[in-house]
């Protein structure tokens, strides 16, 4: 392919995405604005769980999930997706801090 990509599934997505001029945040973007959030605001446990929440997710679906499941396409293990555990990681850390606003304080340190 002399250097160059060529894109195997997800082609029509992917030229729907450029004609709509549509780009992507990078999670460690969206995760760097959570952590600083939590940081203004006092929250240092959040801020902690935005910076690991992304790593650990890709990590154990790299390292623990996608050997278990062993789907393949092209030799390569593809399932579960990096991009869901992603995702998911980024909305959970959202969800945890989100209800732990809500949770009246019944002790502090």
């Amino acid at each position: 392919m002399g250097g160059k990509y060529e894109i195997v599934c997800g082609e029509r997505r992917w030229l729907a995405s450029k004609e709509a001029g549509r780009t992507t945040i990078p999670a460690v973007v969206v995760s760097a604005v959570i952590a600083v959030t939590c940081l203004l605001t006092g929250r240092i446990r959040g801020a902690l769980l935005a910076i690991a929440a992304v790593p650990v997710a890709v990590g154990l679906c790299e390292v623990l999930i996608k050997p278990l499941v062993h789907r393949t396409y092209i030799g390569q293990v593809v399932y579960p997706s990096g991009h869901t555990a992603t995702v998911f990681a980024l909305a959970a850390t959202i969800t945890v801090l989100l209800l732990a606003s809500l949770i009246p304080v019944l002790w502090e340190p």
